[in-house]
């Protein structure tokens, strides 16, 4: 998927939660929870990568470490998903 399918707001439902993505900027989407809470943000790292699709890299808020980068930017997401709620113990 390319950020033109980021346009705008994005929910993303797993592990029977649902996740937003709001463009804050033209490279970066706030992704914040149910109740609205701010998680991270995605950001458009290079508009273009090996495969000719933009890469993309995941930050969770408050955190300084090297983060992962990509061209699937659902899959970078749910992976900060499944950390988040493994830090909540949900199901």
């Amino acid at each position: 998927m390319n950020a033109h399918t980021l346009d705008g707001r994005v929910e993303i439902e797993h592990r029977d939660e649902t996740f937003s993505l709001v463009r804050t900027s033209t490279r970066a989407w706030a992704i914040t929870d149910a109740t609205g809470t701010r998680i991270g943000h995605l950001t458009i790292v290079s508009p273009e990568g090996e495969e000719h699709e933009p890469v993309y890299g995941i930050h969770r808020d408050g955190d300084l470490s090297d983060h992962p980068q990509g061209s699937d930017w659902e899959g970078l997401v749910r992976a900060l998903v499944n950390e988040v709620l493994d830090e909540r113990g949900a199901p």
